[in-house]
């Protein structure tokens, strides 16, 4: 649902009227405020805005939506597997040690900061190769 939100019409629209690298920022930064809307916080804004980045940069580089659902769908599942969308369903959950829940990567937002400051420099080292490939305007 959100790829046809934010990658279909909405991207293709404000790509042809005011270029690709606004639409994309734009498009991220209404992504990321969707689920801060959802209450994921400073934090979620902050990580959902630069993946926003990345699939509508997906949606631009393929011509579709196919390339960034798959991206968009792979990401959630590799979330859950990992335990860190705070489900109980996950494959692997945060350990307990005497009673006490043992600290891991969810838990520390500095991680997650700096992790996807570092994911942000691979997209716009791969926004400048595309928008390239792409005509850039």
């Amino acid at each position: 649902m959100e790829e046809i939100i934010f990658r279909t019409y909405p991207l293709i629209i404000l790509k042809n009227k005011i270029g690709q690298f606004t639409a994309l920022i734009t498009t991220s930064i209404l992504f990321g405020l969707y689920h801060l809307a959802f209450g994921w916080g400073i934090t979620g804004f902050i990580s959902t805005s630069i993946w926003g980045l990345a699939f509508g940069l997906l949606a631009i580089y393929s011509n579709g939506i196919s390339m960034s659902t798959g991206f968009h769908a792979s990401g959630n599942l590799v979330q859950l597997a990992l335990g860190t969308t705070g489900s109980s369903y996950s494959i692997w959950n945060t350990a307990y040690k005497n009673g006490q829940q043992v600290k891991n990567f969810p838990a520390s937002e500095l991680t997650i900061i700096v992790a996807q400051l570092i994911l942000l420099l691979f997209i716009l080292l791969f926004m400048k190769w595309v928008f390239k490939k792409t005509n850039y305007r």
